[in-house]
């Protein structure tokens, strides 16, 4: 059994040297003047509860408001050694263009379940 405890979208995401996971400017709503918008940089942090050891392959997709990928999907692997952990996830995209305003999500499946899918709102600035 996999549960997520969060996921953040933010500026920027890292470990320290201690493990600890370190997010700047946490945000959930991206706006520009014109579209397509294309971003420079942004970070998907999550922390997963993983009940059993093993190895999982997972996927983080963004989703336009038709439920089609906007991007290319970001695969990853999760490998636990020992049962009931808690490993985090750092996902970093670039230069992802956005075609037009609306609401977009972003969804994360590990084996065949969906995790979370959590909403990104792009927004036309004047």
């Amino acid at each position: 059994m996999i549960k997520l405890n969060y996921a953040h979208l933010c500026d920027y995401a890292f470990l320290s040297q201690d493990g600890k996971v370190n997010v700047i400017g946490i945000f959930g709503a991206i706006s520009g003047k014109q579209f397509p918008l294309t971003h420079p940089r942004f970070s998907f942090v999550a922390n997963l509860k993983v009940g059993t050891r093993g190895m999982y392959d997972g996927v983080v997709a963004i989703l336009d408001q038709g439920g089609k990928p906007a991007v290319p999907e970001l695969n990853f692997k999760l490998e636990t050694k020992e049962d009931n952990q808690s490993p985090n996830l750092i996902l970093n995209f670039e230069n992802v263009s956005f075609q037009k305003p609306g609401r977009y999500s972003i969804r994360i499946k590990v084996g065949k379940d969906e995790i979370a899918n959590m909403p990104i709102e792009l927004i036309q600035a004047n």
